[in-house]
């Protein structure tokens, strides 16, 4: 059984990045998209009650409950932290979890059934990178290693994650996937994902 962690920053504060192309209640607003979205992408792919949302924010947090999807608060100031938090509270409330999958929500393209095919990867890491293959997208990790891999979002995780699964005596398994490699990092991803949903 896969459980899930998706990460959100407060709305009002996410994809700053993308300023350039889109004004603050613009980016506001694609945020709770991106986050409706992935929520409904990863229920479909491993229902509601397997994701818990990664945020202390409480609008994160209501978005996520009106899916029936519960919270982990984000107590640490980077994202590795969160992330190091939130899987130590799910392998407390379920020790005997199968599979990690940790989705961001700025894979505009992701859809339940390549979620579904990167958890059924017969390796125990999976990492899904990003179009340069410097990003990790998804990241998915059997029980046997869910405490134990690092985690190193930011730039180089995707060499830095396989890096360190090696470490730990795995040969993790690339998946390549043009639509589970983009995502919105900087103002040209944003403007061509519009493009392609207003065509």
């Amino acid at each position: 059984m896969t459980h899930v962690l998706i990460p959100c920053k407060p709305f009002d504060v996410g994809k700053s990045r993308l300023a350039a192309a889109i004004d603050p209640d613009g980016r506001r607003r694609l945020c709770e998209r991106l986050l409706r979205q992935t929520l409904t992408a990863a229920a479909a792919a491993f229902g509601a009650g397997q994701i818990r949302v990664v945020s202390a924010d409480a609008q994160v947090r209501r978005v996520a409950a009106s899916y029936q999807i519960g919270a982990i608060d984000d107590r640490a100031d980077d994202l590795n932290g969160a992330l190091d938090g939130a899987r130590r509270e799910l392998l407390r409330i379920l020790p005997s979890l199968a599979r990690l999958m940790i989705v961001p929500i700025d894979l505009p393209y992701v859809e339940p059934q390549l979620l579904r095919r990167v958890a059924a990867e017969d390796a125990a890491v999976v990492i899904v990178p990003d179009r340069q293959f410097d990003g990790t997208n998804l990241l998915c990790i059997d029980s046997s290693y869910a405490a134990a891999l690092p985690f190193h979002y930011g730039p180089g995780s995707f060499r830095q994650h396989f890096d360190a699964a090696r470490a730990l005596g795995v040969t993790p398994a690339v998946i390549v996937d043009q639509r589970l490699a983009f995502d919105l990092d900087a103002p040209d991803d944003y403007r061509q994902w519009a493009s392609d949903a207003a065509a």
